[in-house]
């Protein structure tokens, strides 16, 4: 079985300070590792004789999960993707690089680790296009991305398969480990295709009115509050990508939900704010470890959910504590 692995991004090593208005109430919703971790580095793989389905790789018959799953696929998941690979017809490709993620149709993991390692390798391999399925394109933001990266692309139907003779990929990051390597470099990359000079001078507050969940329950009365001290309501569902880069990049202070927007974080520049509205149950950090690779600072704000599943809850967000909270961020 023939495999060949070149580092592109070295291994680090996190020290991450604690959020600014961090609580020791709150530890137990933390992790170690959200403040020191070892990031691995970013190796680029090339993998011969290969076969792309629309969530799995095969080398010959072995499935390479580690390549497009974030938790290694049931068994009986597995078994019924090798009898559909078997069974299907099959397209021919001799290059390609990876551009298949189990969750890659969500912005957060589109933007924070499929996008960034796509990037990172066809700038070793600028010649060669990038594979992705035909869906993807329905994503305005995958087809925007990608366009503004002037990236060519190999689209196939997941109806199929697709034999490729040799495959350059990068094995899925854990969520919310960022190599800083690499977010620097697909950060730039990014801000070169928009060429953004802005100052940050704007205060806004990112809406999830569109959202199916995770929404504001008294969104009106946070807004009144946020209005007051120069706050735009902004939604980033009707904005396209770019914009979405220049808004982050004219941003001083973020208000926000916990949500997929937040990943925009990384096109704001050192010292400026995020506060992000959470479910007073969500141990995810993720936004929280991308303002510290940026050199932000972050805030969180901890509120009453309407379920024990804080993926799905909306929050009621405390107007007292928030007050308290805008008032000490925009002194600092």
């Amino acid at each position: 079985m023939k495999r060949s692995s070149l580092e592109i991004f070295p291994a680090h090593t996190i020290a991450y300070a604690f959020p600014e208005n961090f609580s020791e109430a709150d530890r137990w919703l933390f992790y170690d590792e959200n403040f020191s971790f070892e990031i691995p580095a970013i190796h680029q793989s090339t993998f011969e004789s290969t076969t792309v389905s629309n969530s799995l790789v095969f080398q010959r018959n072995r499935p390479l999960f580690e390549l497009t799953q974030h938790k290694r696929p049931a068994l009986i998941g597995l078994f019924k993707a090798a009898i559909k690979l078997q069974i299907s017809k099959r397209e021919k490709l001799e290059l390609g690089i990876l551009g298949v993620q189990d969750w890659a149709n969500n912005y957060f993991h589109w933007m924070t680790e499929m996008l960034p390692r796509i990037v990172a390798i066809k700038h070793q391999h600028p010649c060669i296009p990038v594979v992705i399925p035909s869906f993807y394109l329905k994503c305005p933001f995958i087809l925007e991305s990608l366009d503004l990266l002037k990236i060519d692309v190999k689209t196939f139907d997941v109806r199929h398969a697709l034999k490729i003779d040799r495959l350059y990929a990068s094995a899925i990051p854990h969520v919310g480990r960022f190599n800083e390597g690499l977010m620097y470099f697909f950060r730039d990359k990014m801000l070169v295709s928009i060429a953004s000079q802005a100052n940050p001078f704007r205060c806004i507050y990112i809406t999830r009115g569109k959202a199916r969940r995770r929404r504001i329950s008294n969104e009106e009365t946070v807004f009144e509050q946020l209005k007051k001290k120069g706050f735009e309501k902004i939604v980033l569902e009707d904005l396209h990508l770019k914009d979405q880069i220049k808004l982050f990049q004219e941003a001083r202070v973020v208000v926000a939900s916990h949500g997929a927007g937040l990943a925009n974080a990384m096109f704001m520049k050192k010292g400026q704010t995020i506060i992000e509205l959470k479910s007073d149950n969500n141990r995810y950090w993720c936004y929280f470890s991308l303002a510290r690779v940026f050199g932000l600072k972050y805030y969180y704000s901890l509120n009453k959910g309407s379920s024990a599943n804080h993926r799905d809850a909306n929050i009621t967000v405390d107007i007292d504590r928030l007050e308290i909270l805008l008032t000490q961020t925009m002194e600092n």
